[in-house]
């Protein structure tokens, strides 16, 4: 061990030890970023994608805080229809209603789309005179009662309810009754739910032919009638003819309406 000597090396760098290596400092000629000025800080610049330089910044345009009312398209439908009868009418100042659910109406609305005017201002003369009139004398226009679902053939009317049967005596009394027209006698069961999906199908059938719809729900009270006509499955459809003889007798479903329908159209 030396006798606090420093090293040869270091007396050959005139005592100094090498300086730390410092960062090199910014060169003293680039301009420094101008400060934000109010009209600067107050613009909202949109963002930038990603590898994209824009040319100019342009400020995002902030959307207005409720959009444009746009037309109500219901308010023009019924004006039109307002403006349409007017013309037909060729009156003004009438108390107007809204179109009937009548079979005249229906058939006025096919003669339009056909083309054929005269006959729409035709079958509407009834209508607007019988307006005209109550608006003379004071009163308001009366509706035209619409037509029973049985004069339908064909078309959307809605089938009429069925009506329900709860004795011998009660179910022998309408048939006898039928005011010649035929008649569906329905066997069914509240459980039963192929006859919750056919009763509506039924419904329809009989008011687009024309036929009563008669049901027979099988309970304490009803089991006799049951026992009457021997029916053991449900549902099971009677057809009933004009004078009340039973025509034709199955258990149906949904791929035998097809065949009832027939009967009703050809077999009676």
């Amino acid at each position: 061990m030396t006798s606090g000597r420093l090293p040869e090396d270091f007396r050959k760098t005139s005592g100094r030890l090498p300086a730390a290596r410092r960062r090199p400092r910014p060169p003293a000629g680039r301009p420094r970023p101008p400060a934000a000025t109010p009209l600067m800080a107050d613009l909202d610049f949109a963002p930038t994608p990603p590898h994209s330089t824009p040319r100019h910044a342009a400020p995002r345009r902030r959307r207005a805080a409720f959009p444009p009312a746009r037309p109500n398209s219901h308010g023009l439908r019924v004006a039109t229809c307002v403006a349409l009868l007017s013309l037909l009418s060729g009156a003004s100042g009438l108390v107007l209603h809204p179109p009937l659910r009548t079979r005249g109406g229906v058939r006025m609305a096919a003669d339009v789309r056909n083309g054929s005017a005269s006959a729409a201002s035709a079958s509407l003369a009834p209508l607007l005179a019988q307006a005209r009139r109550a608006h003379e004398e004071g009163g308001t226009p009366c509706r035209v009662p619409d037509a029973p679902a049985a004069a339908w053939r064909g078309g959307h009317a809605e089938a009429p309810p069925p009506v329900q049967v709860f004795s011998s005596h009660d179910l022998a009394s309408r048939l006898r009754g039928g005011g010649n027209l035929p008649t569906l006698l329905v066997f069914g069961a509240k459980q039963c739910r192929m006859c919750r999906m056919l009763q509506p199908k039924l419904q329809r059938l009989a008011a687009r032919r024309g036929a009563r719809l008669l049901v027979v729900h099988h309970d304490r009270g009803t089991h006799h009638i049951f026992d009457e006509y021997n029916v053991t499955e449900t549902p099971t459809v009677i057809v009933f003819d004009a004078q009340g003889r039973a025509v034709r007798r199955d258990v149906y479903g949904n791929k035998e309406l097809p065949q009832l329908d027939a009967v009703l159209r050809w077999g009676i």
